[in-house]
Formats: C-alpha cells, structure tokens, sequence
C-alpha cells in the first residue's frame, strides 16, 4: 500500500493548530485604558472580537508562507492594546514593540502589557532598533493620503526582517456599503468625492473635517490598486490578499519579505 508521509504543509497546520490551542485557553489581559476610544459601547466582547479576528487573519498568512516562530513582532498603531494583549498571548516567546503618535498610548502598552514601547513619527522617515518577523499594522493605511499611503508600504518593507511578514489592513470594496448601510464614515458630501475616485482610479481620499491640514482622514482602496503598487517592489511577495479579513470589515494584505526573483528551493541555478 503506498502512504503519504507527511509533508510540511501538514507540519505548518499543526504547528499552527497548537499554537491557537494554547492562545485560546491562555489568560488574556483585559485591562482597558479610560482613555481607549476604541473601547465603547459595545463591551468587552466586541472588543475582544476584533483583536482575536487580527490572530485569526495572522494564523491565515502563517499558513500561506511558512511563518512560524517571530522573534521580534511589531504592532503600529498599537492603540491602547486593543491587539496588542492577543498577540502577546499568541506569541508568548516573542519580542515587543508597541509603537503608535499617542505617546500616552504607547506608555500605557508599555506599563500595562510589559513590552518595548516607541513613540511614532508623521513622516515615515525613522528607523526601529532591528527589524521585525512580524508586523500588524491596523488601521493606519486606511487614513492616509495617496503619497503617503505609497510612504508607509515602502516603510513597512523597510523594517521586516528577511523573510518576515507584514499584514497590513485596508478599507476595500465593503466600506461603500458601510457607509451606505450601517455606519456613516463621512459626511455624505465628502464620501461622495472619496467614491467616484475610488471607482475611478482605486483609491480615494478626504481628510476628517475635525483634523484639517493634518493628512489624516479616510482612504478607500481597491485590491486591483493596492497589489499594483506592491508588486512594482522586487523584494517582496505577495503572500495573500482576502477582503473583510479582520473582523469581517477590513480588507488585509499579506506581504512577505522575500525577493519575487528568489530561486527556487534547494536549488542554486534558476529554471530552464
């Protein structure tokens, strides 16, 4: 009779599997900052919901490239730990830096979830001690305008260690149907302009009308525009793109830090 040895996707699920298995029972911190504004009527349930869906999708791109321990792991925009304290239960072994422009954000990850603590800059123009295996960035990209959306992926890239990975949150095509259905992201005559440019061009853009002149507001970007800017970068692969991703409203990109050009493995001449 001819048997399958297990191979190293079988490997890769357990080792995955085992790793929720612990996470799922592990005693989470639930301390939550009077200033956290994430934190609202909602309840703890809501907010734990979403920082379990940020493991959920980062098992989802263990699974797609291999990731499996992560040394040194990055959490920007950290916020008050809102994921942070999932990430630290799944990764027990692991390295933290909280990083965020709140610097009483970052302070209070610091004191609150014992990890390294960094304070953010606008500019994406700064350099981290060393690089990371893993970088969650939610949240951010889905307020910047076009430059510095383009800014912040060249910036992300930067900071991964080889190989590692980033997952970077988007707000795609779902968010027309947020602000139509459930839940207003800007005034009706501003999301409008963001609209027609999303249609037009996969990425739309208007600042917030409470932080004119700030660069900070609401982006939309379509998967078609977003995997065109990262695929024009050769040192990386694009490990996966899954839409509502994190907590059925985020779209997530999944990038690895390997050059598109790397050889095949086990070999040391490229394919005939």
């Amino acid at each position: 009779m001819y048997t399958i040895t297990p191979g190293p996707m079988r490997r890769r699920f357990e080792s995955i599997h085992a790793r929720l298995a612990a996470y799922e029972t592990a005693a989470l911190n639930t301390a939550i900052s009077e200033q956290d504004d994430m934190f609202d009527a909602s309840g703890l349930d809501q907010y734990s919901r979403i920082g379990r869906s940020a493991v959920y999708a980062i098992s989802h791109a263990m699974m797609l490239t291999g990731l499996d321990r992560c040394p040194r792991v990055l959490d920007l925009p950290c916020g008050f730990g809102r994921v942070l304290r999932h990430l630290i239960a799944f990764f027990p072994e692991s390295h933290f830096v909280a990083c965020d422009l709140n610097t009483e954000a970052v302070d209070y990850c610091k004191k609150t979830f014992n990890v390294e603590g960094v304070y953010g800059r606008e500019r994406f123009d700064y350099e981290f001690d060393s690089q990371f295996d893993l970088i969650w960035c939610g949240s951010l990209l889905t307020h910047l305008p076009e430059d510095k959306f383009r800014q912040a992926i060249t910036f992300l890239i930067r900071n991964l260690a080889k190989e590692g990975v980033a997952l970077v949150t988007l707000h795609g095509r779902f968010s027309l149907t947020v602000h139509e259905t459930y839940s207003k992201l800007l005034p009706d005559d501003l999301f409008l302009h963001v609209k027609r440019e999303f249609l037009t061009s996969g990425f739309g853009y208007r600042e917030y009308e409470a932080a004119k002149g700030t660069e900070y507001g609401l982006s939309l970007t379509s998967p078609s525009y977003v995997l065109s800017v990262v695929e024009k970068i050769e040192e990386v692969q694009i490990a996966g793109y899954s839409e509502r991703e994190w907590a059925g409203n985020h779209d997530v990109l999944m990038i690895r830090k390997k050059p598109i050009s790397a050889l095949f493995p086990g070999t040391t001449t490229t394919p005939s």
